[in-house]
């Protein structure tokens, strides 16, 4: 889909259900948040949405999806008949090397985002899954993720960002960064110690972003809205409702990373107080993959 200076994409590691405590943590106070199927009560339906940016210089992933590890399979293994293709074989698809990547940007560094960074060769070794991409982490979500090493339950697992340890593409940020003309982090803190999301202008007067966990899902767009899975539920709440009225004040284009349905929308006002998102309609943004 062209976006002024850039051509943006959506892509999608596919649909998985939330159920118990999970579930619970995600939808907060939202007890009207929709069930994917009425005979499967207590099962929320959720999806993992990858924001592809591009333009003549630059390949850019906000985030990376879970990836393959957690299936067994290595980096260039295609996925069976039937099931998702993985954020690598789409971007193939398209024409793209994974050594063409030129940055990462992780809006935090759980499994669901950064399980993809990594991947396992077809010795069974441990690989970047985007060699020559630059990794875009705020310095504090870094340095939650070392203090929760062995804490698998904060979502902080080693093999998904270890390797970046040692490696030069990572890149630790603090605060506000533009990454490449038009692209910018901007760090809210809230779901964790150092979650950041990314914003993208147009270059001709439009903006878009890409909330990663902030704003997962169009139910979570909700000025008041405050959920257990949130490190700071404070700091999020108020980082919400701040990005909701730029939202609806400038008319952007926003990226729901777990949305099944809605994946990409604009925020409208409902009444006086509420709102709500309106479905993007425009096609072009999600690639046809057979």
């Amino acid at each position: 889909m062209e976006f002024g200076r850039f051509d943006i994409l959506q892509l999608s590691e596919g649909l998985f259900r939330l159920t118990g405590n999970l579930m619970e943590e995600f939808t907060g106070a939202l007890s009207a948040l929709p069930v994917d199927e009425p005979k499967m009560p207590g099962r929320l339906l959720v999806s993992i949405n990858v924001v592809l940016i591009r333009n003549n210089d630059n390949i850019i992933l906000c985030d990376t999806g879970i990836g393959t590890k957690i299936k067994g399979r290595a980096c260039d293994y295609p996925a069976p008949a039937g099931k998702t293709k993985s954020i690598r074989e789409q971007l193939a698809s398209l024409g793209i090397d994974a050594q063409d990547v030129t940055h990462i940007l992780l809006t935090h560094l759980h499994y669901d985002h950064a399980g993809g960074v990594t991947c396992y060769d077809r010795a069974g070794n441990l690989v970047p899954a985007y060699p020559n991409a630059a990794v875009f982490i705020q310095t504090d979500e870094w340095d939650a993720a070392q203090r929760s090493l062995y804490r698998k339950q904060h979502g902080y697992f080693l093999e998904n960002w270890g390797l970046l340890s040692e490696s030069q593409n990572l890149q630790l940020v603090t605060g506000t960064e533009e990454v490449v003309p038009g692209v910018t982090l901007i760090k809210t803190n809230g779901h964790t110690p150092g979650h950041q999301i990314v914003t993208i202008d147009s270059g001709d007067g439009r903006t878009a972003a890409a909330f990663g966990d902030l704003i997962p899902t169009p139910s979570h767009f909700n000025r008041g809205l405050k959920l257990k899975f949130d490190f700071n539920r404070e700091q999020s709440k108020l980082m919400r409702r701040q990005f909701i009225d730029a939202a609806l004040l400038e008319d952007w284009l926003l990226f729901f990373y777990h949305a099944p349905h809605v994946k990409a929308g604009k925020g409208v006002a409902a009444s006086q107080t509420g709102v709500k998102v309106k479905k993007y309609e425009e096609r072009t943004l999600w690639p046809n993959f057979v």
